[in-house]
Formats: C-alpha cells, structure tokens, sequence
C-alpha cells in the first residue's frame, strides 16, 4: 500500500482521484467506494492528520448528499474526534463544526445544530473566516425555531460582516474592536455550549 508515489489501485492519491470524479459526476455511492478504500488505507497505516480528517469530511459531505445521515455523522463526529485528540485546531475545523450543525439542522435536531453553529461561529473569528455565512446559517437556524428577533439580529450581522469581510477585512479593527466582539461571540454560546 501506497501513499504516494505511482498511480497504482492502492495508491491513495489515485484512489481518492477516482472518488472525486465520481463525486463531480454526481454518483455518490461509486465516489464513497473509492473514498471508504483511501479511508482505509489512511487507518491501515493509522495516520490521524489533517489529510484524513480532510477525507471524513468529504465523505462526510457524499453521505449528506445521500441523506445517508448517520453515516454522515459518524465521519463527522470521527474527524472530530482526530482533531480533540491530536489537540489541533485550523479553518477546518470550522468548517467540520458547521458542517454538523447543518446535519442536525437538516435533520431538525435544532438544539445541536444551535450547539455546533455556535461552535463555528466562535472559532470562525478566531480564524477570522466565513462570519457572514455562519451568521446567516444561524439566523435560518432561529427562523425555524420561531425565534424571529435573534433570526434578525443573525441576519443583519451576516449582511455587515458580508461587507465588511469584502470592503474592510477584520484583520484591520483595532486589537480592542476584535476582542470586544469575540468576547461577546464567546460570552453567549460558551455558557451554555462549552467547547
């Protein structure tokens, strides 16, 4: 088995190559054959890095587009679970954090999806990304739970920080205007959802 090196079928670029033409293609259960065997091979060689948890995800994405949701889920909560062991935190761990909150928003487990898009959202101005959307994702969230008053507030904040992420990235607010608003971002979801 290899992990780099000349096309071969146990080639894991090959092999992950395969999944995402069937995946472009729109043929989600040949794309996860091929993405299960690279996954496979990631474990064979027990690699937990951030290119296997960057593979749970995709294939974490395939099965949501099946609605295959506890499988989805699973490849989630694994990726995850690489990422607490290993102690490590980047943009996509942001992006694992919504991507949960979407599954249980879909499934209309509103409670966890709150929990998790409150996650992503506090690690979004961390890393300073995707603001705008994990706020609107919120707000729609707050639309199906009734809650229109936050939903507004959700959906006003992702319009500003739409701009603002366009015309003035917040890497140039002052030290204070940063910390201001992360404190804030922290102080709501923190209490009742701690990371």
């Amino acid at each position: 088995t290899k992990i780099h090196g000349t096309l071969g079928e146990n080639d894991i670029s090959y092999i992950i190559g395969l999944g995402n033409i069937y995946n472009n293609l729109n043929k989600p259960v040949e794309a996860n054959k091929y993405l299960n065997k690279a996954l496979d091979i990631y474990n064979s060689c027990q690699i937990n890095s951030l290119d296997s948890i960057d593979l749970l995800l995709y294939i974490g994405n395939t099965y949501l587009r099946q609605k295959e949701y506890k499988k989805t889920e699973g490849a989630y909560l694994k990726a995850l679970q690489i990422y607490r062991k290993k102690n490590l935190r980047n943009e996509l761990y942001v992006v694992l954090h919504n991507n949960l909150g979407y599954l249980y928003y879909t499934q209309k487990f509103y409670s966890k999806a709150e929990k998790y898009y409150g996650h992503a959202m506090i690690l979004g101005f961390e890393y300073n990304k995707f603001l705008g959307g994990l706020q609107e994702n919120m707000g729609c969230l707050y639309c199906k739970t009734n809650s229109f008053d936050k939903a507004k507030e959700c959906f006003i904040k992702s319009s500003n920080l739409a701009k603002q992420e366009y015309y003035y990235s917040l890497n140039y607010m002052t030290e204070y205007e940063r910390e201001l608003y992360w404190n804030k971002l922290k102080r709501s979801f923190d209490s009742t959802y701690p990371l």
